[in-house]
Formats: C-alpha cells, structure tokens, sequence
C-alpha cells in the first residue's frame, strides 16, 4: 500500500479516482484517509477535492447531536457500506482497470493467459460478479476504449 499511497501522492488523477469509488467502496475511502494523513504529515497542500472531501464531512458532523457524530462522519466518509448495498459497476471504472491491465501486459515481454485471468479475478473481486458478467465487462470495456482511440 505504501508504494501505491506514494504514486497517488504523486497524481491527482488517482486521488480522483479514488473519490469516484469511495462512495462505494469503503475501501477506496480508508486509503483516501491514508493519502489525506501523508498529506498532512508532510505538509503538502492536498488537492481540493480531497480537502472538500474531508472538510465536508468534519462539518456535518460537527453540526450532528453528539450522539450521531461518529455514525456521521462514517457515513459521509463513506467508511461503511450499507447493509446489503450492491457494489455499482461503473463503465469508467471497468475501462480504468482494464486499459491500466493492458497497459502493463504490452510492455511485459512474457504475456501469458495468466495475466489475463487475474484481470478477470480482480474484476470479480472488486465487483462482486461472476466470472461470465466479468469477461463480459472486459470485453465491453476494451471495446469502448479501443473505439475511442
């Protein structure tokens, strides 16, 4: 996590990312925390929308009655999932992780069938799918980023 945290550091883009999913994926905004605490550590200016985030969400619960704080600076943290709550697949997410996939996979010089089915169980992992619905995403996503370019 610590390589990874640094590269965020490093890209806006990332920490963007990051917000998009946070909502969510209550894990995407434990490590948005991560990120905003090395900020502060270092005292780096953070990007504006990770200091919104924050600042949004130290604000409602301020105004919250005591009793509701922590409940509510979880909820708009976005820390905890509701119960039950489906994981959204958005199409940006998917061709995210599919093109970063590729990306890496062209400049390896060992392709292998392998590499292409921990795309498809990182795609499972991350939104709880079946192996079918994640081939399919893949499928629809390198389509979409292929016709872009």
């Amino acid at each position: 996590m610590a390589d990874k945290t640094a590269e965020l550091l490093r890209s806006d883009w990332g920490v963007e990312q990051l917000l998009h999913r946070a909502k969510t994926e209550p894990d995407a905004a434990a490590e948005l925390l991560q990120i905003a605490a090395l900020y502060l550590r270092r005292a780096m200016t953070m990007p504006v929308e990770l200091a919104e985030y924050i600042a949004n969400a130290f604000s409602k619960a301020a105004d919250a009655e005591i009793l509701d704080r922590r409940d509510t600076l979880a909820a708009e943290l976005h820390l905890q999932r509701k119960a039950n709550a489906p994981v959204k697949v958005r199409p940006t997410d998917v061709v995210a992780m599919v093109m970063g996939h590729d990306y890496h996979n062209e400049i390896k010089t060992n392709k292998t069938p392998r590499l292409e089915k921990q795309l498809v169980s990182d795609i499972i992992l991350r939104f709880k799918v079946s192996d079918s619905k994640a081939r399919s995403l893949i499928k629809a996503a390198r389509a979409h980023y292929r016709a872009e370019w």
